[in-house]
């Protein structure tokens, strides 16, 4: 049996008239796709380029709250000797940022650095998020 014998059969002019099926746009597709590719390739690029590389590792060691400023001492292991940029930033009981600079590290590895960074509340944490080479 074919699928036209079991098709149903309308009144004609009920409900409305079909359309004809629309030619396949494979061309279309396939540049949408490149396209979002191309998007999501530069996306990356760039959250990478900003957020740092895995060859520089900032590990707080230890940090000392006050009122306003926090010190604390951070360890930077890098892939090589060279001085490095690390952002160091502090939070508040609710979370938001108190404090934050960009502290030059000097050549070696790994690298210990004491900071005393000023907040402008009282500080409840210290964190070293990225580093990054210098210059």
């Amino acid at each position: 049996m074919s699928d036209t014998l079991n098709a149903p059969v309308f009144p004609p002019g009920r409900y409305g008239r079909r359309r004809d099926p629309r030619p396949a746009r494979r061309g279309l597709t396939t540049l949408l796709a490149v396209a979002v590719g191309v998007v999501l390739l530069a996306l990356s690029v760039t959250l990478y380029q900003r957020y740092g590389s895995p060859d520089y590792r900032p590990q707080v060691v230890h940090f000392q709250t006050a009122d306003d400023q926090v010190t604390l001492r951070f360890e930077v292991h890098k892939s090589n000797d060279r001085p490095a940029v690390c952002h160091v930033r502090a939070r508040n009981q609710a979370g938001a940022e108190v404090g934050a600079a960009d502290v030059p590290v000097s050549a070696g590895n790994p690298v210990t650095v004491t900071y005393t960074l000023k907040t402008s509340g009282p500080p409840v944490s210290a964190e070293v998020p990225v580093c990054r080479a210098a210059g």
